[in-house]
């Protein structure tokens, strides 16, 4: 629903109207942070992904060249940004590519950043590898 409402503000192009919408799921994001502090509740949030095409860090800026020419990273970032970021205790990152699953802690208040490789299996899931 957040990117839904970002859209229609952004739309209207009126920055009061982005902040509102911020200002609303931070207020959301908030108070499910007091539950789960005050009743010791967990709470999971899931969240959407989008890709963003950066210009690579390692290329000198070039007006000459074409997009074509140019090289570009892929960037994934959540939807709701910074203000997901802040008010998350962890963060835990589900990707799958060429048939391989793979769980990245990505923030953790006592935890490094690490990754799993798993798979889903009819018992449930199964860690694969080493962690």
């Amino acid at each position: 629903l957040y990117r839904l409402e970002l859209g229609d503000a952004i739309r209207s192009e009126t920055t009061e109207n982005i902040q509102e919408v911020n200002r609303k799921l931070a207020g959301q994001l908030r108070t499910l942070n007091e539950i789960a502090r005050k009743q010791n509740i967990p709470v999971v949030v899931t969240n959407q992904v989008y890709t963003q095409f950066v210009r690579s860090e390692n290329q000198e800026q070039n007006p000459g060249l074409s997009n074509d020419q140019q090289k570009f990273e892929r960037k994934v970032s959540m939807v709701g940004g910074d203000l997901l970021k802040y008010w998350s205790k962890c963060i835990i990152e589900l990707q799958h590519h060429r048939g391989r699953r793979k769980i990245v802690l990505r923030k953790h208040r006592s935890l490094p950043e690490r990754e799993l490789h798993f798979e889903i299996i009819h018992e449930g899931i199964r860690k694969k590898g080493l962690f």
